[in-house]
């Protein structure tokens, strides 16, 4: 057995790709590590940060945007369940009665 095949099984499963991975963040990274005392705001140290961002930027706008498209499919089914509703009572209403189950007296 040469020693090339043997290095790339690292792990029990190493055909397979893993389901997940977490995210290693270096914390230099996340932000720099000092603050204004005048409560301004904390220019971009690094790339890294600034495209991390722009990603949380983007993914709160389409949460925004898939929040109100389903506001408004809720609105949709709303309308949608009163329009059978009354659909539903004018055929109640125009169907024949039965006879004998009402008293004259």
């Amino acid at each position: 057995m040469n020693s090339t095949s043997s290095s790339y099984r690292i792990g029990p499963q190493w055909w397979k790709k893993p389901i997940y991975q977490s995210p290693v963040v270096n914390p230099l990274e996340r932000g720099p590590d000092f603050s204004f005392v005048d409560g301004r705001r904390l220019p971009f140290t690094t790339e890294s940060e600034f495209n991390r961002r722009v990603k949380q930027v983007e993914l709160g706008r389409k949460v925004v945007q898939y929040l109100a498209e389903i506001r408004h499919a809720e609105e949709l089914c709303k309308e949608n369940n009163l329009q059978r509703e009354i659909v539903q009572q004018k055929i109640e209403q125009n169907m024949p009665k039965q006879k004998g189950t009402e008293e004259l007296f």
